[in-house]
């Protein structure tokens, strides 16, 4: 028989209660190094040893090494610990429009970025809510970027958040004059745990000393652009992420401190989009917001693990029904801080006689209104449900086509009427339906971008993606025989429309650039946008082909009528004010009957929250 005390460290490992088990492997240790200590220190009598001696020496090895393998396997089946969201408070509720990364706290407020691309303000309010209020700074355009390990400064770029690079300012707190950080010049920049300076320069990543000296390169190399960066709070890791030129979605990665043994956090497998790595407290957890489709939630990705600590699966700390975006830790670690986004759009088209966006099809919460070419149908995408519909272009029978799973993008009703093609996020390939409904004809297997009609309603082109979608190869499938041709192009190309039976219009996937493409001739026009001056950001053609719009993007975007016949492209409506509704798989562009432009405005909202954690 057993010795009383090793009886009762079987009886602790094998009891049903989880709690009054050992609750990791070292406590079982402990156990069984004290019961050996009091052992070893009970006198016994010199001279041989007996065999019944003998006997309770093998009986009590083999007991020991049995309670060690139970308790082992016991450990190993109790699920880990794991960080749990346990309630979530609301902290503004003004509606306005707010900069997702980042938002930056000293424990006791919140600093946000506010505004458009060209007309950002930085706004301060408590961690327990209230009224919001701006910040005064003496430069226009400020957007926050980093605060100081005290929270008396914020680090500040003074061109807003486009990519370019931009001087780094500190902004003194509670209001102050900001003073220049050197001659740094940075695209995205960040404060570590013991007040340097990270910041980026497109490819790589740099640090340098508090007042903006001795910068030094810590990363490069890894063929993408390098974004929020982070120093961990024990200063040992510096998580960012790279958006990759090879993939469509940004990654994660961590290095160590000095910038060394770069690695990969996060993979296609577990995550579709992910941006905005925030550190917990302890350093061990990683706060990254994840899409997929129509959810955008957090996840904890664990980060060190300790030698009786067991590797666990990412874990998700929300579940709707908000979206959440890049989230900060507090100085204490109990509270998450995130913006919480509401989705709703609104239909709205620009009225070129009265010069202004007015409600459209009532202001239906969708995307992707497009119509048949004698303007009695149109077919659309719920916001934010991912679903196609067509219905009379004034409203009535209207028809739900497809259902969840699968999230319905671009789809284009062919000239007669009678179909529409789309792609979708369930399965690759476009398919073709019928306007009535029915199942739907599934047109290749590989990844596609959006599919159009040629005018006589007998070919459709689209372009199709190696893996992650890269390397474009426009296609040209007739639907009356099934053969198929490709378009031969000298650099690879996007987004492919008919502009009439023998013109094809596609952007430079390098630059954006559109150009129209002749098929009698075998010739490319001369680029019809120019990057350098707001770059190419959607484009659609109208219904009877004669022209599409684009919108450019930068400082002063806006939207362009280009005529095909005469090649002449006008602006007719500045964007810098228009908010569009966060796409995911849709175009925000497309043409009414009448030849206006039709856009989903953004209706939703955006508010900041305070998430308390429980982390283990």
């Amino acid at each position: 028989m057993a010795p009383p005390g090793l009886q009762r460290i079987l009886n602790r490992c094998l009891a049903k209660d989880a709690e009054q088990r050992f609750q990791n492997a070292s406590d079982l240790s402990f156990a069984l190094e004290a019961l050996s200590d009091t052992s070893s220190s009970v006198a016994t009598p010199a001279g041989p040893v007996s065999p019944a001696r003998k006997n309770w020496i093998w009986i009590t090895t083999a007991a020991v090494l049995a309670a060690m393998v139970t308790a082992g396997i016991l450990w190993w089946r109790q699920p880990p610990a794991v960080p749990v969201v346990e309630s979530i408070t609301q902290l503004t509720d003004d509606g306005r429009p707010k900069v997702w990364w980042p938002l930056l706290t000293d424990g006791t407020r919140i600093y946000y970025n506010e505004g458009s691309v060209t007309s950002v303000r930085i706004q301060q309010v408590g961690v327990t809510g209230g009224t919001a209020t701006v910040l005064p700074t003496s430069f226009p355009n400020p957007f926050a970027t980093g605060i100081t390990p005290k929270g008396s400064a914020l680090l500040v770029r003074s061109h807003g958040y486009e990519s370019t690079l931009s001087p780094l300012w500190l902004l003194q707190l509670p209001s102050g004059e900001p003073h220049r950080l050197g001659a740094l010049e940075a695209g995205v920049a960040n404060i570590t745990p013991d007040g340097r300076i990270l910041f980026t320069q497109t490819d790589t990543l740099f640090i340098a000393e508090s007042d903006g000296s001795n910068a030094r390169k810590l990363v490069s190399g890894l063929n993408g652009t390098i974004n929020e960066p982070s120093m961990s709070p024990d200063r040992k890791h510096i998580a960012f992420t790279l958006d990759s030129k090879d993939v469509p979605h940004a990654s994660i990665y961590i290095a160590n401190g000095d910038g060394s043994g770069v690695r990969l956090v996060t993979s296609a497998e577990v995550s579709a989009s992910v941006c905005c790595p925030a550190w917990s407290a302890d350093s061990k957890y990683l706060v990254i917001p994840r899409i997929r489709n129509l959810s955008r939630d957090l996840w904890a990705f664990p980060v060190d693990i300790g030698l009786f600590q067991r590797q666990h699966e990412p874990i998700q700390l929300t579940n709707g029904p908000l979206m959440y975006t890049a989230a900060t830790v507090s100085p204490d670690g109990n509270q998450l801080f995130t913006v919480g986004l509401r989705l709703r759009g609104e239909l709205v088209h620009y009225d070129l006689d009265r010069k202004e966006f007015v409600p459209f099809l009532g202001g239906l919460s969708a995307f992707n209104a497009t119509f048949s070419r004698d303007g009695n149908w149109v077919t659309y995408v719920t916001y934010p449900e991912g679903i196609l519909w067509r219905s009379r272009a004034d409203g009535s029978e209207p028809l739900q086509l497809t259902f969840p799973p699968g999230y319905v993008g671009y789809p284009i009703m062919s000239p007669d009427g009678k179909r529409i093609a789309y792609i979708t996020s369930e399965k690759p390939g476009v398919f073709v339906i019928n306007i009535d409904g029915g199942s739907p004809r599934r047109i290749g297997d590989k990844l596609t971008g959006a599919a159009d009609w040629s005018p006589d309603g007998n070919r459709l082109i689209y372009a199709e993606y190696a893996d992650n979608y890269t390397h474009p190869q426009v296609k040209i499938h007739d639907l009356t025989t099934g053969a198929v041709s490709n378009l031969s192009t000298p650099v690879e190309r996007d987004g492919p429309l008919w502009l009439g039976p023998d013109k094809i219009l596609a952007s430079v996937r390098a630059t954006r650039e559109l150009a129209i493409y002749d098929m009698t001739a075998q010739k490319w026009s001369a680029p019809i946008s120019n990057p350098a001056l707001g770059g190419s950001g959607d484009w659609f053609r109208s219904p009877d082909y004669q022209f599409f719009y684009y919108t450019t993007t930068g400082q002063d975007p806006k939207l362009v009528r280009y005529q095909v016949a005469d090649g002449h492209a006008e602006p007719i409506a500045s964007l810098k004010n228009f908010e569009f509704a966060l796409s995911f798989y849709a175009t925000q562009a497309s043409v009414a009957p009448d030849g206006s432009p039709v856009l989903t405005r953004n209706a939703g909202t955006q508010e900041i929250y305070a998430l308390t954690v429980k982390w283990p």
